[in-house]
């Protein structure tokens, strides 16, 4: 099986979707203009007279497509070819020889026949001489244009000084948090306020019943030591009486840890009532923060439920309850 090659040339891309040339449909940057691919009229209509028309070649044919004799591009120059036409433009124009040798009469190195051949070999010598020389000449470039002389402001100046500190005030206006005018974020700070004051009010009675719970722990454990560990009675010929120990009643040892389990359930049932409280609070914070953002920005959102804060869990009401009878 044989495969034929051929060499490739750069063709000219047309888009069918905006009638655009230089890319194809599916990189299109205006998928939404639309237009005839073969007459190339904007937002045509379904019963629309399409007569084609190249935009590259002028002819009765779609643009770019395969019967375009313009679809293709000129192949490019050889290198050597770019290259020599590149060194042409660069280098200046030749100048013409100078004139030696003006004082011998013309009639002693006339040759019929051979001046216009003599002057060209004498022109391509001072060429090729210019050329292999790699000195430049005075009009070979253009002068350089003249840089501005930068000139620095003395650091006593003013006006220094007052740029400075008009930067000062402006770090610190933007460091400063932006007042909110807001009713409903004024009264949600006062909220946080207060329920921060609480969490320390409860982190001290918290403090407070940890104490009494140590305490009573210890006087458990006391009450709990076995007789071998109290301190032994020194029998003497006048005490005959045998020392006895009295173990604690039952119903207040059940009494002290039923005290200390309804301490520890009705402490941890308020912290959490508490901090439902507090993330309900930054919830609704958070909401209102979003809201004056997108507010800020021009864009419609829907308006907050009327009654933002979830009330209090009934625990914390039987929890307060429950400790204040005790």
């Amino acid at each position: 099986m044989h495969t034929r090659c051929r060499p490739y040339r750069r063709s000219i891309q047309c888009c069918t979707l905006c009638g655009d040339i230089g890319h194809r449909r599916d990189v299109c940057v205006t998928p939404d203009v639309t237009t005839c691919a073969h007459c190339q009229e904007r937002d045509p209509s379904q019963d629309h007279v399409c007569n084609p028309k190249c935009k590259l070649c002028g002819l009765a044919h779609p643009t770019a497509s395969k019967e375009c004799r313009q679809k293709l591009r000129p192949p490019p120059p050889p290198i050597h070819v770019r290259e020599r036409l590149a060194r042409v433009e660069v280098l200046p124009p030749l100048q013409p020889p100078l004139q030696t040798q003006t004082s011998h009469p013309l009639s002693s190195h006339y040759q019929p026949g051979s001046s216009g051949r003599r002057q060209q070999p004498m022109q391509l010598a001072n060429w090729s001489a210019v050329v292999a020389s790699g000195i430049p000449q005075p009009g070979d470039f253009p002068p350089l244009p003249a840089q501005p002389v930068l000139t620095q402001a003395p650091i006593d100046d003013p006006r220094t000084y007052q740029l400075q500190r008009e930067n000062a005030q402006l770090k610190k206006q933007l460091e400063m948090p932006a007042p909110t005018d807001d009713p409903r974020m004024q009264q949600l700070q006062q909220e946080n306020a207060q329920l921060r004051k609480q969490l320390e009010m409860q982190a001290a009675r918290t403090e407070n019943l940890e104490r009494r719970i140590e305490e009573l722990l210890a006087r458990l454990t006391a009450l709990q030591a076995p007789p071998a560990q109290q301190a032994p009675e020194i029998v003497t010929p006048s005490n005959t009486v045998q020392p006895t120990f009295q173990a604690p009643e039952t119903p207040d040892l059940v009494r002290i840890e039923h005290l200390i389990r309804s301490l520890s359930e009705t402490m941890e049932r308020r912290i959490t009532a508490l901090e439902q409280r507090q993330e309900a609070a930054e919830s609704v914070k958070r909401k209102t923060r979003k809201k004056n953002k997108h507010q800020s920005l021009g864009n419609s959102t829907t308006a907050p439920n009327d009654n933002p804060t979830n009330d209090p869990p009934s625990q914390s009401t039987s929890a307060m309850a429950s400790e204040d009878e005790w």
